[in-house]
């Protein structure tokens, strides 16, 4: 889809399709991206069993 724009090698010219949350990205190795997000998972599950149980 983007083949005719990238061919132009003007990235300004495409949409790159970053989205707005760009700016937390997190410049880790993929197992260890993982790892941190399942461990922040589980403590957000964590917590909100907490919060539904009182």
């Amino acid at each position: 889809m983007t083949r005719p724009i990238r061919g132009h090698g003007d990235p300004a010219s495409m949409n790159l399709w970053a989205g707005q949350a760009y700016p937390l990205v997190r410049p880790l190795p993929a197992a260890e991206l993982v790892a941190t997000l399942m461990a922040e998972a589980r403590d957000a599950a964590s917590r909100a069993a907490a919060v539904a149980s009182r």
